[in-house]
């Protein structure tokens, strides 16, 4: 009896045990359930604003001339649909010789009206001079967030740099977090900026985005609010959701309250509570993370008293646990069984209904054709869909595959795997309608239901992989090659410099002018891939902070000259030298100097470029050799393979230099 006792009294624990395991998991599965609703609510949320934000560019565009009340009333609806909206705005481009008559124009509508900018201890006032603005001028609503009228948003670094970066990129991008004006309760607040151009088109190159651009739409999003109003819209549900932006927590819903804290630390301790859902959500150019946790009520909702019944009701609930495994195991099962469904029916509604990049189609082996096809397979294959309707993967391949294998064979052994519950990723080579070969990738997986025979085919057009790869790789070399001689550069300035200087601080303004030049000429090599920077860049680049007087004081001439990078950093340093020179001893030096740059092609193929100055103080050739002489000359010998030829006339400097073409690009450049 003693036996039977133990015995029943272990199976009870058992069971109990078990049944405990089995409730964690149901918990576990119904909060992953509701965190995944959260996060794509936040997702949507997030996405709608950016929409928004499109949708304000293309009024715009379909605009001549938009003004302050059609702002405004196509606005209002837009705002009214998200809780966490604060504004739209419109900032235009100012420039500063605009500023007096922009301000003017306001203010026949607003007499108050002036830019201002944030001071360091947070007050509004008028702001400084600046190359150009960009005031807040129509706002909608405009209750609540008058203070922000005529703001610079120019004048906030973090803004500034997600201005700038939308510009380029003519793409939206994100500043913040940040304390938004007007704002009382501390809440973080974000920008998403969307850029405007001149004109119908978008331009498509960096230059004529810089050139058109001539403001910003701008939606003010209070993230805490944009939380609640996502989440609120769900079935209520006790889970904490914390938003943090690169590691910063910067909005958070139904937080823990210090007084459960501790018991939450021991659940998480015990292995009872160490699960929760995180996410990236993207926000315009930025990614936001998210992160849901189970809460004590929540666990108190969906907690069952069944352990303890089990526990103490002895061998005859041991039956009625029995019972309870077999159903909660089923009600578990098919439960996974309807998420990976309804899964696999989002991924496919996503891939065939909003256009995925790769091509998709559905195979019915049964009727050995496909059933479904998208509009890229239709690309891909160069043929019409009524057709592909009537093929399989086989119909639009070669015979053979790269590795002499019967295309038919092999299909039939990936279809046999993936009917087994495999998901064959395989290389693969199809044949468009013209015979073309296009080298790809496809995974097949089986689409529900069982009793169907229903694959479903991702294929990757993988010929710019390959060449992107291919060009990755020889980047990243030149990037190696780039910086080791770079390092060998700044050792060298700093050397030749130190030894030149006769003070610390003229050692740090001429080393720092150096390292500038070789930055900027870095940066602007960068930004065409290492393959060379038109002439009249380089010129731009290096001249023009020597240049800011109202007359020109540099005047370029000359014809559209592409440079290779070696040439593009050679003459960058060149140029710096005999600027800084002109500015210090040279013709730039008093107010009538004047410098003229010309440039054009001989007849052997080089460069020639002469530099001229004039109207400066008399000019004595120096008793001996400078370091900057010697660094123009030594720069186009040693690593041009070209010549450099200084001349010190009483009028003014005059340097003749020659570059080789190998360093000259035939196709050209911008003029």
């Amino acid at each position: 009896m003693a036996a039977v006792l133990v015995l029943a009294v272990a199976g009870v624990f058992i069971a109990f045990r078990t049944v405990q395991r089995l409730e964690s998991t149901r918990i576990k599965l119904e909060f992953e359930r509701a965190a995944n609703d959260r996060v794509r609510a936040v997702r949507a949320d997030l996405d709608s604003y950016v929409n928004d934000l499109y949708a304000m560019s293309a009024f715009y565009r379909a605009s001549y001339e938009v003004t302050r009340e059609e702002f405004s009333e196509f606005a209002r609806p837009l705002h009214a649909r998200h809780r966490g909206l604060r504004a739209f705005n419109w900032a235009p481009r100012v420039r500063q010789e605009e500023r007096a008559s922009y301000e003017a124009r306001v203010r026949e509508e607003f007499p108050d009206f002036h830019v201002i900018e944030l001071t360091a201890d947070g007050k509004l006032t008028s702001a400084g001079s600046r190359p150009e603005y960009y005031p807040v001028d129509y706002i909608e609503p405009l209750e609540g967030n008058d203070p922000a009228r005529g703001f610079d948003l120019g004048s906030e670094p973090r803004a500034r740099t997600a201005l700038v970066a939308a510009r380029d990129s003519g793409s939206p991008s994100i500043a913040g977090p940040f304390q938004l004006i007007g704002e009382e309760l501390e809440q973080s607040g974000y920008l998403a900026i969307l850029p405007r151009y001149a004109g119908r088109e978008s331009p498509t190159s960096l230059a004529a985005r810089r050139e058109t651009f001539v403001g910003i739409i701008v939606a003010v999003l209070q993230i805490t609010d944009a939380l609640r109003g996502a989440i609120e819209g769900l079935p209520p549900a006790p889970i904490s959701v914390e938003v943090a932006d690169r590691g910063h927590v910067v909005a958070a819903y139904r937080t823990v309250s210090p007084e459960d804290a501790p018991q939450l630390m021991t659940l998480r301790r015990s292995g009872a509570l160490d699960y929760s859902v995180a996410d990236s959500v993207p926000f315009g150019d930025r990614d936001l993370s998210i992160v849901c946790r189970p809460t004590l009520e929540f666990i108190g909702l969906h907690a069952s008293p069944l352990p303890w019944i089990v526990l103490g009701g002895g061998s005859f609930l041991v039956l009625a646990l029995t019972f309870y495994f077999a159903s909660l195991r089923h009600e578990i099962r098919e439960r996974l069984r309807a998420d990976k469904a309804l899964r696999e029916s989002e991924r496919r509604y996503r891939v065939l209904v909003e256009h995925a990049p790769e091509a998709v189609v559905v195979y019915d082996v049964d009727q050995g054709r496909f059933v479904d096809v998208n509009e890229n397979a239709v690309r891909l294959f160069k043929r019409p869909r009524e057709q592909l309707l009537r093929m399989n993967l086989v119909d639009v391949s070669p015979t053979l595959q790269p590795d002499g294998r019967s295309s038919a064979s092999i299909m039939r052994g990936l279809v046999d795997e993936t009917l087994g519950g495999g998901a064959p990723v395989a290389p693969w080579l199809h044949r468009d309608s013209a015979g073309t070969d296009l080298p790809c990738e496809i995974r097949l997986v089986r689409l529900p239901p069982l009793d169907k025979a229903l694959i479903r085919g991702s294929i990757i057009d993988v010929s710019e992989r390959r060449q992107a790869e291919l060009r990755q790789l020889m980047m990243a070399r030149e990037l190696d090659h780039r910086v080791k001689n770079n390092l060998a550069e700044v050792l060298a300035l700093a050397e030749q410099t130190g030894m030149s200087s006769r003070t610390v601080e003229e050692f740090r303004e001429t080393f720092s002018g150096r390292v500038r030049a070789m930055a900027r000429t870095h940066e602007a090599l960068a930004a065409r891939h290492w393959k060379g920077v038109p002439l009249l860049e380089v010129v731009e680049l290096t001249l023009s902070p020597y240049d800011v007087t109202p007359d020109d004081r540099i005047v370029r001439s000359g014809a559209a000259v592409m440079l290779g990078p070696s040439a593009s950093s050679a003459l960058c340093m060149t140029l710096h030298e005999l600027a800084a020179n002109a500015a210090k001893y040279g013709a730039l030096a008093v107010a009538g100097g004047r410098v003229d740059l010309t440039w054009r092609r001989i007849e052997d193929g080089s460069l020639k470029l002469d530099w001229r100055e004039s109207g400066g103080p008399p000019v004595a050739r120096p008793e001996r050799e400078g370091f900057g002489t010697r660094l123009v000359q030594g720069v186009v010998s040693h690593e041009l393979g070209g010549t450099a030829t200084i001349d010190f006339h009483v009028t003014g400097v005059c340097c003749q230099i020659v570059v080789p073409p190998e360093h000259l690009d035939d196709a050209g450049g911008d003029a």
